[in-house]
């Protein structure tokens, strides 16, 4: 970036007497006055300026005055420490007037601004002038000093404009070009600089105003060659390669602003490069022997006696962007690092790491591409003093966003994590979350889709881990809500983090934040929010919460797609009470009742809602059954029982249907092998009406039918079960099975044999009986398969085997850790097995 030269400061103005003795000399040789009159006039005004002081000294008004007046003309003598002490004595006064307090203050923002001009680190000058812009906009405020105003105005603008404040300088330059019109050179070049410095850029006022300075006819040479670099500079952001180049080539080979000139020729080369590597894949050999011929010369830069140094790093930087176009990235980063050590703490160093740590992550050493990224961001410090003219805080900001976008998408959330935490104070925290938050939840999604291919223990460590990352970026959502809480993203923030934090599973939290969503009554998210609040609260176990919440959803959203959602979730919430007709209500609601078509995945999970609502209400009314009485021998007792049963049997039919559907639909669906397993359980269940009613039937066609039917249900389970045992069993598999699999598949070995023993099928049923001991032999289940093997064998008339079975399932019961929890998987406790053991060993 060309620097624009500094105008020269204010000559300082002489004082009255001063100037009374400077030009005295000459009026008295011009009228020829002698030499002891001009004595006597000069003794003569000496005392009149004495006797001026002391009526001045005579009243407070007048001392006031006279301290005004003093520093204001220590100021004009360039004494700008006397200055400063008059201004401060001014300012001390209790009851300085407004008018005081503005002369004052326009004099300290003076004098800082003079030291600025002095001082050698640009970090620290444009710190000063930013400090003497503000005193001289509290000036302006108060009143600049009579006289002064074009004055006050000038170097308020160039103070505004030198501390890079462009978004203000430049209502103050048009201002100040108003008042000054002998300075309009100076003021259009710099309306046009800060019109292309502000962020975003006013090019076309950046163009106008250039070519209003260059139109000027008093320009010289040297002025006339900054307005030609300063034009270059615009039409390349322009994006006007071609007038930018003509531009630079009005400037001489001989101008000191030579060595400025190709480094902009540089950049037009880089330039150029980067619109034709969009427009195709391979960089042409024009474009490839302009970026050679851009590091010959600025390499040549070296060799000019006349070049100062300091011009050397920025061209060192254009060097590297050359090889990195030139895709010889070794080159870059071996070009970026030379100038990150031989400049560190300068600006061109501190530009040179950030575009090496881009470099090094491309190459895919993401530890050490963050480390420097880090490195960079501790050099720079805070925002507030952020001066860099090879990398402004909006392109920094950018390549730290997309750095954090690029290790997200290769997977290294850590990386991105580290980086997005390093980023305040110079980015804003606005960033750092947003940056952080996207982090989280990729790291968790990636989490997720890890653990459906791991083993089932590991698996659910990994899905505890994403949960944890989840939660994470829902803590961070709530932060970044904090910060923008005056602002549209506000509520967006709040829905994102309820979001993450149920996905994390923090429903407490969800629901904290859900219900701040609420409360500001949003036009957009709201149904989504209900819903989320709705399900955090049943899964809180706040049920009558919950489901007026989802209630509530449907009745205010009865179109909206998130209804279908909070249905499904309502009837969960009624099953949990026990009402299933609501429950089964709201599911018939979403599958046929509104316009849900099978292709979505809420109509997929209430048909599978459905299916086991339908198998937990049959094996109920099964249950219901039994307390009924329909085992009891009286025959009218029975009668309530089997009716009952009866329509236990019709629920399981139904359960059957609904659920073949589901798994027919969705065969890939996470639920279908849970739903096989209910269809197995419900053939097996739904045998037990034919055989109950088999009892109190004495007509031979009825029993035959009813045989029939118990067959029939028995053969159906058997199928199911023997598929289910397969596919569970299956070694290549068998690592990743869930605990709930884990658990189907024992169901499995006991339900399948329980078939086999209802159908009367003894010895086979011994064999799965068997299979099941052998597999479960440390586990209380195996107590009950030993308990039936020997029912199969009194069966079979085989009494010896009966006995030796139970004494082996004694033995067992023996064997079976202290610690286990019989309950949890059979009737019976430890005690109540070893005495149920013994009974039966006496029949």
């Amino acid at each position: 970036m060309a620097h624009s030269p500094q105008p020269a400061a204010p000559t300082p103005r002489p004082s009255l007497a001063g100037r009374l003795v400077a030009i005295a000399p000459a009026w008295a040789r011009n009228r020829k006055v002698a030499s002891g009159l001009i004595v006597l006039l000069l003794v003569a005004m000496i005392g009149a300026t004495f006797g001026v002081t002391l009526i001045f000294r005579g009243s407070e008004t007048g001392n006031r005055q006279f301290l005004l007046a003093k520093a204001l003309v220590r100021l004009d003598d360039g004494q700008l420490h006397e200055a400063r002490q008059a201004a401060t004595q001014l300012q001390a006064l209790p009851d300085a007037t407004l008018a005081e307090r503005g002369g004052a203050l326009f004099i300290q923002g003076s004098v800082l601004a003079r030291e600025a001009e002095n001082h050698s680190n640009p970090a620290q000058q444009r710190i000063l002038y930013l400090v003497a812009s503000r005193y001289l906009e509290e000036a302006r405020a108060a009143g600049f000093p009579e006289g002064r105003e074009a004055d006050c105005l000038l170097v308020l603008a160039r103070s505004l404009h030198r501390a890079g404040r462009y978004g203000q300088s430049l209502s103050t330059l048009r201002a100040a070009q108003a008042a000054n019109p002998h300075a309009a050179a100076e003021l259009h070049r710099l309306l046009a600089e800060g019109s292309l410095l502000l962020t975003p850029p006013r090019l076309d006022q950046a163009r106008d105003h250039i070519q209003r300075y260059l139109a000027l006819d008093d320009l010289t040479a040297a002025e006339r060659h900054v307005g030609r670099l300063l034009e270059s500079r615009i039409l390349l952001a322009r994006g006007d390669l071609p007038e930018a180049a003509g531009s630079l080539a009005q400037i001489p080979a001989g101008s000191p602003l030579a060595s400025e000139a190709v480094m902009l020729r540089a950049k037009l080369a880089i330039e150029s490069a980067r619109q034709a590597r969009t427009r195709q894949q391979e960089l042409p050999a024009d474009n490839q022997q302009s970026l050679k011929s851009a590091i010959a010369a600025l390499r040549g830069l070296e060799a000019r006696p006349s070049v100062d140094r300091e011009q050397l790093a920025p061209a060192g930087l254009l060097i590297g962007h050359c090889y990195e176009m030139l895709a010889d990235r070794r080159a870059a980063i071996a070009q970026f690092d030379r100038l990150r050590r031989a400049r560190f703490g300068q600006p061109e160093g501190l530009a040179a790491t950030l575009f090496q740590a881009d470099l090094v992550r491309q190459e895919g050493r993401t530890v050490e591409a963050v480390a420097q990224y880090k490195q960079a961001l501790q050099q720079a410090g805070p925002r507030e003093s952020w001066l860099n003219p090879w990398l402004s805080l909006e392109e920094l900001e950018t390549r730290l966003r997309l750095a954090g976008d690029d290790l997200i998408a290769q997977g290294e959330h850590a990386a991105a994590v580290e980086l997005a935490q390093a980023m305040p104070p110079l980015v804003s925290e606005t960033l750092s979350l947003m940056q952080q938050i996207a982090a989280q939840h990729a790291w968790g999604e990636k989490l997720l889709a890890q653990a459906a291919s791991e083993p089932a223990v590991p698996a659910a460590v990994t899905r505890a881990e994403a949960r944890q990352h989840f939660r994470q970026a829902g803590a961070d959502g709530q932060r970044l809500a904090a910060l923008r809480i005056a602002t549209r993203h506000y509520i967006d923030d709040l829905a994102t983090a309820a979001e993450n934090y149920q996905l994390g599973q923090g429903y407490r939290q969800a629901a904290h934040v859900y219900r701040e969503f609420l409360r500001q009554n949003p036009q957009e998210r709201r149904p989504e929010a209900l819903v989320g609040l709705g399900q955090a609260q049943l899964t809180l176990g706040d049920t009558d919460e919950g489901l007026a919440t989802l209630a509530r959803c449907r009745d205010e959203f009865p179109t909206h797609p998130a209804t279908y959602r909070a249905r499904l979730l309502e009837s969960l919430g009624w099953r949990e009470k026990g009402d299933m007709a609501k429950a089964r209500e709201l599911l018939l609601d979403n599958l046929y009742r509104h316009s849900l078509t099978p292709k979505s995945s809420e109509w997929r999970d209430s048909i599978y809602a459905l299916g086991h609502l339908l198998y937990l209400q049959a094996r109920d009314e099964e249950t219901q059954s039994r307390t009924a009485g329909v085992d009891q021998l009286d025959p009218e007792i029975k009668k309530a029982g089997l009716k009952l049963l009866e329509q236990s049997y019709a629920s399981f039919q139904e359960a059957i249907r609904t659920l073949t559907e589901a798994v027919q639909r969705y065969p890939t669906a996470r639920q279908t092998i849970e739903a096989r397993y209910w269809i197995a359980e419900s053939y097996r269940q739904a045998a037990l009406w034919p055989r109950k009613k088999l009892t109190v039937t004495n007509i031979e066609t009825s029993r035959l039918a009813l045989n029939r039917q118990i067959q029939q249900e028995l053969d159906a389970a058997l199928e199911e079960y023997q598929k289910l045992l397969t596919e569970l069993s299956d070694e290549s598999q068998f690592a990743r099975r869930t605990p709930v699999e884990l658990a189907m598949l024992r169901n499995c070995y006991f339900g399948r044999a329980d078939a086999l023993f209802d159908l009367g099928r003894y010895d086979e049923a011994i064999q799965a009986y068997s299979a099941a001991t052998n597999r479960y032999q440390h586990d209380p289940e195996s107590l009950e398969a030993y308990v039936q093997i020997a029912s199969c064998y009194r069966r079979l008339k085989r009494p010896n085997e009966a006995r030796g079975t139970l004494e082996q399932a004694r033995v067992v019961l023996q064997r079976i850790r202290p610690d286990a929890d019989f309950l949890r998987t059979t009737r019976l406790d430890r005690e109540q097995w070893t005495t149920l053991l013994t009974w039966l060993r006496t029949l």
